[in-house]
């Protein structure tokens, strides 16, 4: 919430202020990645065995299991980069 008021704020800085919004938004989305990446090593798995369930899919003759979580944090991820973009290319 603390990223919204600051995007809210019409302050001196405010190219500054989005920047550290941006930052505060992406620390998440890094940790959990890095989290997905890592888990052989700590014994984690990315999704609670009475949870939501991976779906699956057919992808060229074989069917794959995709886990949400991994879905929603890539989109999250793709939309935080197409702000910053559309950020930088008006200022």
């Amino acid at each position: 919430m603390a990223e919204i008021a600051m995007l809210w704020l019409i302050l001196p800085g405010g190219r500054s202020l989005f920047y550290l919004a941006t930052l505060f938004t992406a620390l998440p989305i890094a940790a959990f990645l890095i989290a997905a990446v890592t888990r052989s090593i700590y014994g984690g798995t990315l999704h609670d065995s009475n949870g939501v369930r991976p779906v699956r899919i057919r992808i060229g003759g074989r069917i794959r299991e995709v886990d949400m979580n991994i879905v929603l944090i890539v989109v999250a991820a793709v939309v935080l980069l197409i702000a910053l973009l559309i950020f930088r290319l008006r200022n």
